[in-house]
């Protein structure tokens, strides 16, 4: 038996050269292209306002970039069959989705955590609006500066696996093999928005009239706010009583 070969280390000028002449197709297929970029704003900004609400429900936000592939997907297939454009090409459905992505994940920034948490312990401790407004696009701006330096040292050079991007890449795979797999994906994503539209719908319609009427925030006021506002004054008055008690004692 002949040995096995030894594995050379290479350098990382060696890996990134490999990659770069034989990994990247951006100048073979159609990438960042104006429709994958408008498809990721719109896609993200939908996607970034249902994390609001699902992360004020429940204090955790959603991964959205298998959603915004198979999304895209949707669209462009059905536009494509109606007007007969261009086929959406995978890297175009990759950059798509990296913008939705990181649209989507703006709310990782404080927005469903830590901020309504400082607004309901002490709602004056708030910075004003247009300071949160510079420190999300100083985060975004943070982001997108490390993402380049960072793909390239920890996926080229390291080649660590990440969950969330194996996942998509698979996605991504089968939905432009155009497979019966990929219908079936689709399929799954509709009905199911379908199914969680009606119960949300139908659940809001359910709640009793008086709960609703007393949840009902105040005209100039948001209803986050509100809520707020009103556990504040309550807590205010149970302490204010347990004083006056304790005083009359």
């Amino acid at each position: 038996m002949t040995p096995p070969e030894p594995v050379v280390a290479r350098t990382p000028e060696q890996i990134e050269r490999h990659w770069f002449e034989n990994v990247y197709q951006g100048d073979k297929i159609k990438q960042l292209t104006l429709r994958a970029t408008i498809t990721g704003m719109l896609i993200g900004a939908i996607m970034c306002v249902s994390n609001v609400y699902v992360g004020l429900k429940i204090g955790w936000s959603m991964g959205v970039s298998i959603t915004s592939c198979i999304l895209a997907w949707v669209i462009f297939s059905t536009l494509t069959r109606i007007f007969r454009l261009s086929e959406f090409t995978i890297l175009e459905n990759n950059a798509m989705q990296s913008a939705a992505s990181a649209a989507g994940s703006m709310t990782s920034a404080g927005i469903v955590n830590a901020i309504p948490a400082l607004w309901m312990l002490n709602p004056t401790a708030v910075p004003p609006q247009h300071v949160l407004i510079l420190w999300i696009i100083l985060i975004s701006f943070l982001g997108v500066f490390l993402a380049v330096p960072a793909k390239r040292q920890m996926i080229n050079i390291e080649q660590l696996p990440f969950p969330t991007g194996i996942a998509a890449a698979t996605t991504l795979r089968t939905l432009h093999a155009k497979s019966l797999e990929a219908a079936g994906q689709a399929k799954a994503l509709g009905w199911a928005g379908v199914a969680g539209a009606a119960v949300g719908f139908f659940g809001t319609r359910t709640g009793s009239g008086a709960s609703t009427r007393s949840s009902r925030p105040r005209s100039g006021h948001s209803g986050f706010g509100s809520a707020i506002t009103r556990r504040t004054s309550s807590r205010c008055v149970l302490r204010d009583r347990s004083c006056c008690s304790r005083a009359v004692r």
